[in-house]
Order: structure tokens, then sequence, then C-alpha cells
């Protein structure tokens, strides 16, 4: 099975398959992580409004407290979470450079200007076959080959 591709890197083509590989590892676009760091923003808002409209009454103080407890450990501790899931690739700083795959029997071997190694099948969480690339899943990070590498639709069946 011994296969080589050479390419040069895009990272139009790096930040499509990133999107690609965000919807099938999490199923949701970038969008719904915003609004969902936007929850405690608008608690603590809701908080303080009710608290100055007299909306909670004598428990006015308990939920503005309890609002910013729920802000600030949401801010620390769940948001960079998200955040680290939707936050953009560096792929500007590889745009232009030579990217080589060496696929074999026991893994593939990447090699860039900059950068040389070898990664295992084992370690390969998936491969997803999806339109205009095939992406090779590792963590929250993946390898692609696009399209464009392979001389016909048969040879990246064959693949």
């Amino acid at each position: 099975m011994d296969r080589t591709f050479r390419y040069d890197f895009s990272a139009t083509e790096a930040a499509a398959n990133a999107r690609v590989l965000r919807r099938e590892l999490y199923g949701a676009s970038r969008w719904v992580y915003a609004l969902v760091e936007m929850l405690p923003l608008a608690l603590f808002a809701t908080a303080v409004a009710g608290a100055y409209l007299g909306w909670w009454g004598d428990h006015y103080f308990t939920a503005v407290i309890v609002a910013a407890a729920i802000v600030l450990f949401w801010t620390r501790f769940v948001s960079p979470r998200l955040r680290r899931h939707v936050q953009k690739p560096a792929g500007g700083l590889l745009e232009g450079r030579t990217v080589e795959y060496e696929f074999g029997e026991d893994g593939y071997r990447i090699r860039t200007e900059t950068f040389e190694g070898f990664q295992k099948w084992a370690g390969v969480d998936r491969v997803i076959d999806a339109k205009g690339t095939i992406l090779f899943v590792l963590g929250f990070h993946a390898h692609f080959l696009p399209d464009r590498l392979f001389a016909s639709a048969e040879a990246r069946r064959e693949f």
C-alpha cells in the first residue's frame, strides 16, 4: 500500500476541512458555541436588572451573587474549553509550503520544510471520507488529503 502524496498547503483548504472536522466531531457550527458562551452574561444581566427593578424582592442580593459566581465559573472553566474547539487554526503560516505524506502498512510519514513525523495507524481515531477530502482524525486534529491529489475518482476509491 505504499503511496506518496506531495502538495502545496492551502490555508483555504485547511479552513474548509476544519469546518468539516468540527461538524463531524461536534455536530454543530461555531455559532452554537458562541451562543452558549453568552448564556452566563445574559443570566448576570437578568439578575442585575431584576435587582434594580425589584423582581427578586428580598432575594435580589443573593440572585446577583449567584449569577456572578456562575459567570466566574463559566468564564474560568467552561468557556476556555469551548473556545479550544472552535479557535481558528494557524493554517496561514503554512500557506504555500510543501506537505508530503507517505503511506505504508504501519502508518504514514508527514514531512514539511520544518517538520517530520510518523503516525501509526493505531493512533488514528477514524478516517472521514468527506466531500472533497479524506480526513485522518487524531483527537481534535486531523491530517487531510484533498481530492486534487488523486488522478480520478477511481484512484481515490482505490486508496
